[in-house]
Order: structure tokens, then sequence, then C-alpha cells
């Protein structure tokens, strides 16, 4: 008993000691806000008013609690970033950002293409209830200068552009990036889409948009200190009226890349699938207890498929995908056009790890994202499913 008394008590002073040390801490950093914010404007009676601890930020993750934003008389705020024991302020967020758009962004648009901006933020805090974009460098009317000190985080920017014949799309998205990564860190978009496109009507910022969307041929993400990574809607036939682009950055697929090949019939494939769910226990140990925790016969659908006379495929793929996905799986987007695929109710997919059909993709001209397996086997045609039934 006496020896718990002792760990309690010496747990508690560590405790007493480590706020102790937090508080001497945080005093010399407020010290240490207040007098970054003199020097750098040479201000004499600007005084700290309040703080604020940082918390769990939506936009930029989780940021430590250790951090701390301190409200100046003057009404801007500095933020204290304890990692890197660095101070940044908000003071002059209106004319960097003014600017920046003004001397460096809006000239690299070109007015000889149709183009649509979304809104952006250049250097944004990332603490949780401030939306200020904040900065060390003192901005002295020298934005190049500046940038190239500073490297703030460019984020949230969209660019739309509309296709046009004989305009290099992807050259003119190369300069953008080569002329902005000695300013910036961070990330943007660039979409490339069909003349008359739908986006060009609506909030670019909020629009979800991804590669495999009609109308949109190329989505590049400049990544800025690192590369462009490319996704490219560039689509192959792998089945008649059935066609796939690649969803992965930096490859397109080429003819030949991915054949369906005929492997028989779908009463073949029927026995695979009654294989898989007899294999399955007809009430795991695990659910016994109530719940569902592993599959079973008894909480799971036996597929039924409705036409066995058609044909099922097997996916055939290159060896360069294979190089390419190594031990994954190829990602990627399907549609189907005129064809066998948009005559037929639907395309159904069944990998050995799963014991019934699943939906891909339905109707002429409908897309889905898909992972292509090379374990899949394909159906073009309808299914039911059948609830397990006690045996007599």
């Amino acid at each position: 008993m006496k020896k718990v008394i002792l760990i309690i008590m010496v747990m508690t002073m560590l405790f007493g000691l480590s706020g102790c040390k937090d508080a001497i801490h945080y005093k010399m950093a407020e010290k240490a806000a207040l007098s970054y914010y003199k020097k750098k404007y040479g201000e004499r009676s600007v005084e700290i008013v309040d703080s604020f601890k940082a918390g769990n930020s939506s936009l930029f993750g989780y940021v430590g609690v250790k951090d701390r934003a301190y409200e100046m008389s003057d009404h801007y705020f500095v933020f204290y970033d304890d990692d890197q024991g660095r101070y940044y302020d908000n003071r002059q967020e209106a004319s960097v950002i003014a600017d920046f758009d003004s001397g460096i962004f809006q000239p690299l648009l070109r007015d000889d293409v149709r183009m649509k901006t979304s809104e952006y933020s250049l250097g944004r805090t990332h603490m949780e209830s401030f939306d200020e974009c904040v900065y060390t460098t003192y901005y002295d009317g020298d934005m190049r200068s500046f940038l190239e000190k500073e490297k703030p985080v460019l984020s949230d920017m969209r660019i739309l552009m509309e296709e046009k014949k004989g305009f290099d799309h992807e050259a003119y998205i190369r300069e953008l990036y080569e002329k902005l990564d000695p300013y910036v860190s961070g990330y943007m978009q660039v979409i490339v889409v069909e003349k008359d496109h739908t986006l060009f009507d609506g909030d670019l910022s909020d629009a979800w948009i991804r590669n495999g969307d009609e109308g949109v041929t190329v989505i590049a993400q400049l990544y800025f200190g690192d590369k462009i990574s490319w996704y490219r809607q560039k689509y192959i036939e792998v089945f008649d009226g059935v066609y796939v682009c690649s969803d992965r950055p930096n490859f397109d697929l080429e003819e030949g890349d991915i054949v369906f090949e005929e492997a028989g019939k779908a009463s073949e494939l029927q026995k695979l699938l009654d294989e898989a769910y007899e294999a399955m226990p007809v009430d795991a140990k695990e659910n016994e207890k109530g719940g569902y925790q592993v599959h079973d016969q008894r909480h799971e659908y036996r597929t039924i498929i409705d036409e066995p006379d058609l044909p099922y495929y097997r996916l055939k793929i290159s060896d360069r995908v294979l190089e390419e996905i190594g031990e994954g799986r190829l990602d990627v987007y399907m549609k189907i056009m005129d064809g066998k695929g948009s005559k037929l109710s639907a395309n159904y997919t069944y990998s050995n790890s799963r014991y019934s059909l699943y939906k891909v993709c339905e109707n002429g001209g409908s897309l889905a994202y898909e992972q292509i397996d090379p374990g899949n086997l394909y159906y073009f045609g309808s299914y039911h499913s059948e609830e397990y039934k006690d045996k007599e």
C-alpha cells in the first residue's frame, strides 16, 4: 500500500513539474511573439490582448494543441508554430494576396483560351477557427523577393480550361508549373474539358470533379517542389462497346493492355459462385453471440445467374500493366457505349476473394469507377440473389 501511495505521489510531482514547464515555455513564447511583431513592424505601443490554443482543423487535419494564436491590440493576430518555433502574422494578408494575384497569377492566364479560376488561399494558417493567411517575412512591395523567402502554401486553386484545336494544353500547364514553382509550395489543379462544358456555369471551388467524368479530358495535379501528376481520359476498347481509361497518375492505357478473353459459359461461372458460397460456414461461430462479424451463409445471399448460356470473360492484362501495378490493382474508369455491352443489362465481375457477383457498370454511356484485378471474371447479363434456406 505504501508503495502505491509513493508511486502516486511521484506521478503527481511529475505532472506538476510538466505543467510548470509548459507554463514557463508558453510565457516565453508569448513574450517572443510580442517581440517578433514589434520588431517586424517597428511598433512600440502594441500589446497582446488575448491568446488561443490550436485544435483539430478540418482543412489540414490534426494540429497539435501546442500551437498558439495571439490577438494584438491593433486587432491583427500572431500565430506561433511550436514545433518549428516560428511566428507568423496576418497584418499584410490583404496586400500580399492582392499583389500576388495581380502581379504573379493573373499574367499567367491566357486570353486566347476560355478559362475559369476558383478562389484560392496563399499561406493559410493551420489553426482551427482562423481562416487568415499569415506570413513571417515582411512584405516591402517586392513580391518575387518576398515569395522566394516565404514560399507560402498555395491551396484550393483550380483552373478550368476549354479544349481548343491547335493549342497545346499540356505544354501550357508545364509552363504554369515552372513559373509558379520557384515562389510557392502546396498544390493546385488544372482541368481541361470539352467545349461548352457545364463546369463553366457553376462554382468551381465546390465542384466534384474526377477523372472519367463526361467531357473531362485531362486533370493535372501540380505539386509544387515535386512534380505534375497527369490523369488523361484516354479510353481504349476492351470489349465490344466497353471502354476503360486509367485512373493511375502518369500512366495511359494503350490498345491491347486490357482485353476481355472469353473463358466459357456463364453456367461454369455459376459453379464457381456456388463453390465459394458453400465454402462459407452456415453459421460462423463469431456470429453466435449476436451481430454480424464474419461472412456466413445465413447472413449472405446466394448469386443465381439468369442467363447461363451467355459467355463469361477473363481479363487478359499486358505485361506492361502488370509491371505498373505490381501486386496491386489497376484503377480505371469504365463506360459502356454502343455494342454488346450496351445491349445487355449490366456488367458484373467476380473475383476469387468473393462469393458473389457485384455490379460494375450498367446502361449505355454510363461511367463507373473500378479496380481491375487480374483475377476478376466478367459476365454481361442479369442475375438475382436468394436468401439462405435451411436444408430439409
